[in-house]
């Protein structure tokens, strides 16, 4: 590396530069691996240093006292950068800081974060000591300047070697891309590109040289590996399942033991595994709710998989998570494969496996070649294209979840290069290479796969595309069963705004989309090669789709403008915050709601005029088509897509406006700004999933089996556990059932305490009791306490009222952000030594934290839905009691799935502190006790929790 670079790091009293001051400056000068000078000093901040600053930088106030104020420091560090490179990490945020002083106006910089997204998207996550770790870079202290700079130095290297790696020709494209943009990475790749050509020219004659460019084109490294595996032969008469050899598989004794010499025989999973074997081999549907600890992903596996090998059939197996699908490809079915071989019951080297995603994952061969010789017209679209450049050689999946997306720009671009397009098929992506493009490719993969596991999305998409999705299949594993029906109505949901209407016609394409084209750029590319005869007729059907598009964009602006107006009448003064209105009855008698209709009256008709244009065009086409015009293959399929999207959108728009359907729940919804509604979204959600879920998944397959630790809810007479609830939202009467209780001794491991002295939620001092039961607990063991918030607004209340008192405890506060990642945000309370994760609706469930680490968890309130939730208002309207038929049953087994992620290992001990008092003075209360496992149940006042944990942690620990 020829450069010379300053890795630069700076703490800060917090992150806005107008209000905060640096405490501590950070800075390594370097040439490649050498260090040529390196300085850090503190810096008197002239300001008091935060709490939670000093808990995680360790700098004392005193210390930094002492320091020199930072302008008497600025010479030294000018001098020290002079014109070097500057490099950090999210280094714009530090340069915020000294740019205030003048400082380094004209320095390139670069963002080694930018940098790691590119060359290291599957990272575990993006911070400066994740990624060092993630790439064997020893991390000893972090957050402390000079040992942050000297971490960046060495990523920034690991980094460039990374960049070495990749082929010459990409290399070179990034560069060619780079130079019509100001991106400071172009400087980091033209090195990389110079190392890798010093070391060829060295190692290789010129000749070698350049035959070997001429074969390493760019275009080489979209071509995915074929897939060679032969196809499934069913057996005309099915082989039954021998239970009895498959339940030794985990007796005592059994194979499973002798691969993993800790195993721990679990006779509920004998018994589902039993259960599971019989519905395959007699063809019947079963729901079985398996408590943690049971073991159900091996219980259902292992006959699947073997039913699946000796049959030649299909088994598909779908979840609600990504962890559920990572657990089971990364560690159940290795398992599972050895088990075999250890037994000799099946040839587990000859179970294939699938992974299967919808469209909208897959990267599309023919966008991305579109836009890599077009050009990136933005620097989103070119730090787009060097993620998807970077990443080509090495993937083969084409799934675009290995690459780092995280701003809603990037998912953007990708949505439209990925191949989320019906007119995709595998024959105009033959082109692509021998194995097709990546979507086909993973198809027949599945097709040709004994176990594919999808989500429960791509299941019910599905269902609306008439079984075009999976191939076909007879046998089903539905896990996280309870999730069904909330993926059901996310899946079948439609959702309008003003961006998806107007992005709709510019994909037909108007006057103004020259630039982007759309189908109207397309066409009249494909008009100038056609004889002059022809090119006439197709040049008018041009210009009338453009008109019409433009007239439609009016018409769009107009409706949207009247729901906007409507919005703000039917919630007045609640600019603040996101708003729902469920359009029914009343809502609809509004005078807003007239001018809607009127405005639809309008875009209706313009919108048909674009439709007709297409018609018009698509039989134009076909005609041509038929004429041995084979370049119209292309443009011809894109009406086809387009001329479905806009019917679509018709149909949506036309029953929720004028023809409502009273299968559907309509409700529009809108975030708010400065008082307003200037972002404004018409849904449309089925109103029922029952008949769709026994129509088409249990109506159509010999069996289905659901599964999940929290299937049952209470029957009301009988105070008892009951699936009924769930059978009867998911239309699944005739399942049989089967209930498993957890092999954990939870009397012994675990403690339920209920506060008896706190008022109800929505009571005067409420929410301070809340705060002060967290900073009991956490105090007296030392943090390890997690609390589940059903909301973020009491979540961040409690964050700012916690984090001084518990920083003077040296315990931080972790905080669930809206947007944020639960992953990395679990990963950094799991390694806390002395924390508190405050955590909403997400961290109630597959949320994994054995151990004592986490050792206390603390429910704030019961999780009822908001009552005036759109979908939840319309159904729960249909039961005689919506209360306690509907809202509390749906709480009841949120309830269950928080109250899970405490204890999760045999020998996890831990306390659940309930601070809802309606447990106690409602009838209803008890059925939410009733639905936990056995546990120990204390009644207590707030003031005990603190005492009470202690001494349950101490004697769980001396037993």
């Amino acid at each position: 590396m020829r450069s010379v670079f300053v890795a630069l790091d700076l703490e800060t009293t917090g992150l806005d530069p107008e209000t905060d001051a640096i405490i501590e400056i950070g800075v390594v000068k370097f040439r490649g691996e050498t260090v040529l000078d390196e300085w850090g000093t503190l810096v008197r901040p002239e300001r008091p240093i935060p709490p939670a600053v000093v808990e995680l930088t360790g700098i004392r106030p005193e210390e930094a006292e002492q320091a020199p104020p930072l302008r008497a420091l600025l010479p030294r560090l000018r001098a020290l950068v002079g014109d070097a490179v500057l490099v950090g990490h999210s280094i714009d945020q530090d340069l915020a800081f000294l740019r205030r002083y003048g400082l380094f106006r004209e320095n390139e910089a670069l963002d080694t974060y930018e940098l790691a997204a590119i060359l290291v998207p599957y990272a575990g996550g993006h911070s400066l000591s994740t990624l060092a770790r993630d790439l064997g870079i020893p991390v000893e202290v972090v957050h402390r300047a000079l040992e942050d700079a000297r971490l960046t130095h060495r990523l920034f290297q690991a980094l460039f070697e990374r960049a070495c790696q990749l082929p010459e020709p990409i290399l070179e494209e990034i560069i060619r891309h780079a130079a019509r943009f100001p991106w400071p990475p172009r400087r980091f790749f033209e090195e990389a590109l110079r190392a890798v050509q010093r070391g060829r020219f060295a190692d290789q004659s010129i000749g070698a040289q350049l035959r070997a460019k001429g074969r390493a084109t760019a275009e080489a490294y979209l071509a995915p590996p074929p897939v060679r595996a032969r196809p499934l032969r069913p057996r005309r008469e099915p082989q039954p399942l021998d239970e009895e050899a498959l339940a030794r598989l985990l007796e005592p004794g059994g194979a499973l033991s002798r691969i993993f010499p800790d195993y721990e025989h679990r006779p509920q999973q004998v018994e589902m595994l039993r259960a599971v074997a019989a519905s395959f081999n007699e063809g019947t549907h079963r729901m079985i709710e398996a408590g943690t600890g049971v073991g159900k992903s091996l219980a259902y596996l292992i006959p699947a998989a073997v039913w699946a090998l000796q049959n030649g059939e299909r088994v598909v197996i779908s979840t609600y998570t990504i962890p559920l699908q990572e657990q089971l490809l990364q560690k159940d079915i290795p398992v599972l494969q050895r088990l075999f071989s250890e037994s000799g019951l099946a040839d587990g080297s000859a179970l294939r496996v699938a992974l299967l995603k919808g469209r909208a994952h897959y990267l599309c061969p023919a966008r991305v070649m579109q836009l890599r010789h077009a050009g990136p017209s933005s620097i989103d679209e070119l730090r787009m294209l060097v993620k998807i450049l970077v990443w080509l050689p090495t993937t083969r999946t084409g799934d675009g979840d290995e690459l780092y997306l995280p701003t809603p720009a990037e998912r953007a671009l990708w949505a439209r290069l990925s191949a989320d397009n019906e007119a995709c098929t595998a024959e105009v992506c033959a082109a692509w290479g021998e194995g097709g493009c990546f979507l086909h490719r993973a198809r027949k993969a599945a097709e040709a796969a004994h176990l594919i596991i999808v989500n429960h999305a791509l299941l019910f998409a599905d269902v609306t595309t008439q079984n075009m999705v999976l191939p076909e299949h007879r046998h089903l594993i539905i896990d996280e069963a309870h999730h069904l029906e909330e993926a059901a109505t996310r899946q079948l949901t439609v959702e309008i705004d003003r961006f998806g209407l107007l992005r709709l016609l510019q994909e037909a394409g108007g006057a103004r989309d020259h630039r982007t084209g759309g189908l109207a750029g397309a066409l009249t590319t494909l008009s100038r090669g056609l004889p002059p005869a022809l090119r006439g007729p197709l040049t008018g059907l041009t210009r009338r789709l453009s008109e019409a598009v433009e007239a439609a964009r009016t018409g769009v602006d107009v409706l949207m403008d009247a729901l906007v107006a409507f919005l703000e009448a039917a919630a007045p003064g609640r600019g603040e915050h996101a708003r729902k209105v469920l359009l029914q009855g009343a809502e609809r008698q509004r005078p807003a709601w007239a001018a809607v209709e009127q405005a639809w009256e309008l875009l209706s008709a313009r919108w048909r005029a674009v439709q007709e244009a297409l018609a018009s065009i698509r039989a134009a086409l076909t005609e041509l088509l038929e004429h041995g015009f084979a370049e119209v293959e292309e443009p011809l399929g894109l009406v086809q897509v387009l001329s479905h999207d806009f019917e679509r959108a018709r149909q949506v728009l036309e029953a929720a406006i004028r023809n409502p359907s009273p299968d559907t729940v309509y409700w529009l919804e809108g975030q708010g700004e400065g008082g307003s509604w200037p972002h404004v979204r018409l849904h449309a959600a089925p109103l029922e999933v029952g008949p769709l879920v026994r129509r088409h998944l249990l109506g159509s397959r010999r069996c289905v089996i659901m599964t999940s630790a929290t299937l049952q809810t209470v029957d009301r007479e009988r105070q008892a556990p009951s699936f009924a609830f769930l059978k009867e939202r998911l239309g699944a009467w005739e399942m049989e059932e089967l209930a498993l209780d957890s092999p954990f001794d939870y009397r012994r491991n675990a403690l339920v305490y209920l506060v008896t002295d706190i008022p109800e939620p929505g009571q005067a001092g409420y929410q301070r009791a809340v705060e002060q039961a967290v900073l009991e607990a956490a105090r007296a063991i030392g943090g390890r306490t997690m609390v589940l918030f059903t909301a973020y607004a009491p979540l961040r209340r409690a964050a700012r009222a916690l984090a001084d008192p518990l920083a003077r405890l040296g315990i931080s506060v972790y905080e669930q952000r809206d947007g944020s990642s639960r992953r990395q945000l679990v990963e950094r309370f799991r390694s806390a030594e002395r924390a508190v994760l405050l955590g909403t609706r997400s961290l109630w469930e597959g949320v994994d934290i054995p151990g004592e680490a986490l050792s206390c968890l603390i429910i704030a309130k019961l999780p009822f839905e908001v009552p005036d939730e759109p979908i939840f208002a319309a159904r729960s309207a249909r039961y005689r009691d919506p209360f306690l038929d509907y809202a509390v049953p749906e709480a009841v087994l949120r309830f269950r799935q928080g109250f899970g992620r405490l204890i999760r290992r045999r020998s996890d001990r831990g306390v659940v502190v309930i601070l809802d008092r309606r447990v106690l003075t409602r009838t209803y209360g008890a059925w939410f006790l009733t639905a936990l496992p056995p546990c120990t149940l204390h009644r207590g006042p707030l003031s005990d929790i603190g005492s009470v944990l202690k001494d349950w942690l101490m004697g769980a620990a001396a037993k």
